[in-house]
């Protein structure tokens, strides 16, 4: 299956069919995007537990209206060498790097839910201290490449992954503003700008932004009514389960 965003609605394309030995996609998009190609139900590329599974790393391709090639082992599809398009020929650059990373960290990930009831603390510390070391050298990776591409799709897409947790609104700025004009159209671009404008409205020492909300009584609750008195606002995600579960607090 291919996997992408479009906006904020999640595609699913499992459409492909044999032709002369392949496995082909066919269609077209509005504007290049990051996809995954998945293989369901492969037990080389899940960790099967009591309670579900989680999955291996995917393989991650700009899917364009190009012709677009995959070659490698579907047992380790995440390190499968694409062909096609330009900005995969520049992702390509790091590309076998990565997979080296995600494979070492996909076979702790193995090793530890294998071995979790017999491994010892101080084995379990080691895998952990690989697992984040590996991380970091993926990031540096990223971070590079990002910084010597500035008209690359991939760099944009880069942005989107870390800005909400890596960085700061400063950072995102200075790094937003490298990112080459030609590429400001695109809705990665849209969603960087998006968020910069909400944390700058959000940011330490500006105004709280008013809401009206009906709270677990049914009553109307405006923010601007508590003006003046120290409020604290607790945001929760309602998928969030152990949220949920705090709630009777």
């Amino acid at each position: 299956s291919l996997a992408y965003n479009i906006g904020d609605d999640l595609v699913i394309d499992s459409s492909a069919v044999p032709i002369d030995g392949w496995m082909v996609f066919k269609g077209n998009i509005e504007e290049p995007v990051v996809a995954n190609v998945i293989i369901r139900n492969h037990p080389k590329l899940q960790i099967d537990l009591d309670q579900g599974m989680i999955p291996g790393p995917a393989l991650r391709l700009i899917l364009s209206n190009d012709i677009i090639e995959v070659l490698g082992d579907a047992n380790t599809l995440y390190a499968a060498t694409v062909i096609g398009g330009k900005a995969n020929t520049e992702w390509a650059a790091i590309k076998s790097e990565q997979a080296m990373i995600e494979g070492a960290n996909w076979l702790l990930m193995k090793k530890y839910y294998a071995t979790k009831n017999t491994m010892s603390a101080e084995e379990e510390k080691t895998l952990i201290s690989t697992l984040t070391e590996n991380q970091k050298i993926s990031n540096e990776l990223r971070n590079q490449f990002l910084a010597k591409n500035p008209s690359s799709l991939v760099s944009l897409f880069y942005l989107t992954e870390m800005m909400y947790a890596e960085l700061s609104l400063e950072e995102l700025k200075a790094a937003y503003n490298k990112i080459d004009d030609t590429l400001k159209s695109h809705s990665y671009a849209t969603s960087i700008v998006q968020l910069m404008s909400n944390l700058e409205k959000a940011a330490t020492g500006q105004k709280a932004i008013n809401f009206q909300r009906i709270t677990n009584n049914g009553e109307k609750f405006n923010l601007n009514d508590l003006k003046g008195k120290y409020v604290l606002l607790d945001f929760w995600g309602s998928w969030c389960m152990p949220c949920r579960q705090s709630h009777p607090h």
